[in-house]
């Protein structure tokens, strides 16, 4: 078993939610709704004694709820903190091969998608797609936006598109008729859409707002991943939440005879503050 010093920088990576688009799409692909505890599957956990003795950090319990795509699936293995953390104690083989059998068998869907797309693999719709940037649906293909198949020059005639991946087209602080490409998957300040909305109409209506990550309230440390805010260092007194968009105030006591350079003050926890979470989780879920 790995030291818990081994599994911090785990908390860095974020949870694919249910509904995430995944950015890895072949034509041919396998997905399935998965709900499940990656811990018990691999046999290393039968009850909460057993997840308290692999030591991990408080917040990860092996629960698995998302829609899943054979093809993202070396990605979500270190984009998923919990399935991160089943790798790091049982391998990358055995971990891949829980999640291949499952999305294989239990409820997968073959799935076929047209070129310049990519999957919106959810719940209620496993094989959803959307067209790429640059794109628009017709029927059950995606075409060229744009009359030459390439990007416009920067023109108010017609709306423009971005030519990379995860880009949109954002509006500046600059005035109202100038525009950028924004990487919405990853801009710190315009995380999942732009800060300012387009100048175009017909883009301004569907184009999302995003978030600021940086004005979460209380937050040390945050990044944009995937178009979504991942808290991963919070102000003293505040802690991640669980789904780690947000700091909330710690319920945690400080421990007796804190002092500077201790295990306290790099997060450890007395055994029974640890117990106590971890049973609250269980009992939640």
């Amino acid at each position: 078993m790995r030291p818990f010093t081994a599994l911090l920088p785990l908390l860095a990576l974020p949870s694919l939610v249910l509904g995430a688009i995944l950015p890895r799409t072949p034509l041919l692909d396998v997905c399935a709704s998965i709900e499940l505890n990656i811990f018990a599957e691999l046999g290393l956990i039968t009850d909460l004694l057993d997840l308290l003795n692999l030591g991990l950090p408080i917040g990860i319990t092996g629960e698995i709820d998302v829609c899943l795509c054979l093809s993202a699936l070396p990605l979500f293995l270190t984009a998923n903190v919990d399935a991160a953390a089943a790798v790091s104690i049982a391998g990358d083989n055995a971990v891949t091969a829980v999640l291949e059998a499952i999305n294989s068998i239990s409820g997968g869907r073959k799935c076929q998608y047209p070129p310049h797309s990519e999957s919106v693999c959810t719940s209620s719709t496993p094989c959803g797609w959307k067209c790429n940037a640059g794109y628009q649906q017709v029927g059950n293909q995606c075409v060229s936006s744009s009359p030459s198949g390439h990007v416009r020059a920067r023109s108010l005639a017609a709306a423009p598109t971005c030519a990379r991946a995860g880009e949109a087209v954002c509006g500046t602080a600059n005035g109202k008729r100038q525009w950028e490409c924004v990487n919405i998957l990853s801009e710190l300040e315009s995380c999942g859409g732009c800060t300012f909305a387009p100048p175009f109409p017909e883009l301004a209506s569907t184009t999302a707002l995003g978030t600021d990550c940086t004005t979460i309230p209380n937050v040390a440390d945050v990044r944009c991943s995937i178009g979504a805010c991942v808290v991963q260092k919070c102000n003293d007194g505040f802690v991640p939440s669980s789904d780690r968009t947000a700091c909330v105030a710690s319920t945690l006591a400080p421990a007796a005879g804190k002092h500077k350079g201790g295990k306290n003050a790099h997060g450890h926890h007395v055994v029974g503050d640890i117990l106590g979470q971890m049973v609250g989780m269980v009992v939640g879920k």
